[in-house]
Order: structure tokens, then C-alpha cells, then sequence
């Protein structure tokens, strides 16, 4: 009976249980052009504004990456080599197994230097230990860009209104501040540059804003796109900041039909239990016997007929 009993619950819950977990196995070559490189260090960096974790990896001898990530479709995943940003793409629950290839350009500065021997991850986002950012949403990593400038260099600034393109290459803004047009596939943005200092700014832009530190980068969720946004340099009351695109923003758009498959499963599930349940409590149950309709005269020879002798 409490075996019965215990079934029952556990068959009302199951239909209820829709955070299944999921995993996403990456693999594919690391490339500088056209040619597989071997030995770098590569992680992965899952992040949805509000929580984010890493998986770390290597490159085979044959050149060839695998990572294994859990998460949902809320979630953005971004490739890293030797700690710099390669891509970011959408978590996608409805997958199992992604081939994508993680390419450098031939003329890249990681390509004209030899991996690092040791496959150890930098310090943020790629902490092996798997803290989050200190700030939630960003994305802390090796500078890209190449900020050297000469003693002669002037810094031109950044006229007000201008568009800055990122479709197709990255695009930088120089000045104490200003409101410019970011341009991602033909689509536009207006977005605001404010409380300049030597330690970070402010950047308003898709009715949110973000601040960047000196040195590091940010994450904007911009439309359906991540931008990344990095804090280049401060020189003379100005800030140089660049921007790039790093993917597309994670959609929910099959978020609805998982649960609707899971309720459905779990509503049979929940129906053929209760069916064997009732069976298994009817065998249990106590059994009468059935009055038998034949009609016992038996020492019975009517009611006038006196006692028995």
C-alpha cells in the first residue's frame, strides 16, 4: 500500500518537471587561415547576463578541440584560444553534438608565435575554478587590439553623430564622450558615451547601460547581437574604446516546445500509473463471498411442521 502510495506522488510530479538538463558537445579544428594549429588552450564561456561558468579544453596533436556544455537557451556561449575571444554563439538546447571550427586569421598575432605550453586559462572569464565575473554580464579577457601608439601620435577625436560600423570590422571611438549611431547589419543603434575617467565610462545604449573598465571588456546585448565593447586606452582626457560584433543573442524561440512535449509525456506517464496503481489496489483488496442464490431447505419442512426429532 505505501509502495502504491509513493508511486501515486512521484507520477502527480514527473508532468511538472520540465527542466530536463541539456549539454551541447562542441568540437572542430582550430585554424590560423587555412592552416590546423595544435597545442593552444581552449575554454568555453557560458553566460547569460546573470550567471556564468566555464568548461576548459585543449587542442589535440591532430588539432582537433572538444568541450562538453550544460545549460539553456538563455545562455550565450563564447570560444576562447590562449584567452583571446574567437566567437560567441547561442546556446541551443534542441542540439547535441556542434562541429565548429575556431579560426584565426593568418596574419593574427597568435599565429606568428608558438602556443603556450602550459593549457592553462587566464584568470577571468577562463578561472578554472569557475567564478563568475565580479560584474554580472561582462566578459574579462586579453585585449585584442593593438594600443601601442608612438610618442608623436595624436588622438583625433570622435565627432558627435557619427556612425560606427561593426558589421564586417571592428570600429573605435576616441573622446571624453558623445553620442554616436552603432550600425550592425544595416541595423542602427544610438547609443551614449559618458562619465569619462582614467578607470572606466558609461555606455548607454538599447535601454541599458553598462560601464567598462580600463583594460577590460564588455558584453552589450544590442538588439538580436552581443557587442563587445573594450576599454583601449586614456590619454589626455580621452578614452579610446573599440567595438565588435561577437555573435547573436540567444533566443527562446523553441523554449515553448519542450515543456508542451515533456507535459505531454508526462501526462501519459502519470495516466498508465494510475491505471496499474488501481489494478494493484483492487487485487489487494478484501475478498467477499458471493451469496449464493440457491435456496437452502435443508432441516427445513415448513412452519407447521413442529420441532425436529
Amino acid at each position: 500500500m505505501k509502495r502504491g502510495i509513493l508511486l501515486f506522488v512521484l507520477l502527480f510530479i514527473v508532468p511538472f518537471v520540465n527542466a530536463v538538463p541539456t549539454f551541447n558537445l562542441f568540437d572542430g579544428n582550430v585554424y590560423c587561415g587555412a592552416d590546423v594549429q595544435t597545442g593552444y588552450s581552449v575554454y568555453a564561456n557560458a553566460h547569460n547576463g546573470a550567471d556564468s561558468f566555464n568548461e576548459t579544453g585543449g587542442v589535440s596533436t591532430a588539432g582537433e578541440y572538444f568541450l562538453i556544455v550544460g545549460a539553456d537557451n538563455t545562455y550565450n556561449v563564447s570560444f576562447y584560444v590562449e584567452g583571446v575571444l574567437i566567437q560567441t554563439i547561442p546556446y541551443n538546447e534542441s542540439l547535441i553534438n556542434i562541429n565548429n571550427d575556431l579560426v584565426l586569421a593568418d596574419d593574427h598575432a597568435l599565429c606568428d608565435s608558438e602556443p603556450d605550453d602550459d593549457p592553462g586559462n587566464p584568470d577571468s572569464p577562463g578561472n578554472p575554478s569557475g567564478d563568475d565575473p565580479a560584474d554580472a554580464g561582462s566578459v574579462n579577457d586579453t585585449i585584442v587590439n593593438d594600443t601601442e601608439e608612438s610618442s608623436g601620435d595624436v588622438w583625433s577625436q570622435t565627432v558627435d553623430g557619427i556612425s560606427i560600423n561593426i558589421t564586417e570590422h571592428t570600429g573605435e571611438v576616441i573622446g571624453f564622450g558623445g553620442d554616436y549611431d552603432l550600425v550592425i547589419d544595416n541595423n542602427s543603434y544610438a547609443f551614449s558615451i559618458y562619465a569619462v575617467n582614467s578607470e572606466n565610462v558609461k555606455i548607454w545604449i538599447d535601454d541599458s547601460e553598462y560601464v567598462v573598465s580600463n583594460g577590460l571588456n564588455r558584453e552589450l546585448s544590442v538588439g538580436n547581437s552581443i557587442v563587445l565593447a573594450t576599454y583601449l586606452d586614456f590619454k589626455n582626457d580621452f578614452a579610446k574604446l573599440s567595438f565588435q560584433s561577437a555573435g547573436t543573442r540567444a533566443t527562446a524561440a523553441n523554449a515553448g516546445v519542450i515543456p508542451i512535449f515533456y507535459l505531454i509525456f508526462g501526462s501519459i506517464i502519470f495516466l498508465v500509473g494510475i491505471f496499474f496503481l488501481i489494478r494493484k489496489l483492487s487485487a489487494n483488496g478484501p475478498k467477499f463471498k458471493k451469496p449464493s442464490l440457491k435456496k437452502d431447505d435443508s432441516g427445513d419442512e415448513g412452519l407447521l411442521a413442529g420441532p425436529k426429532k
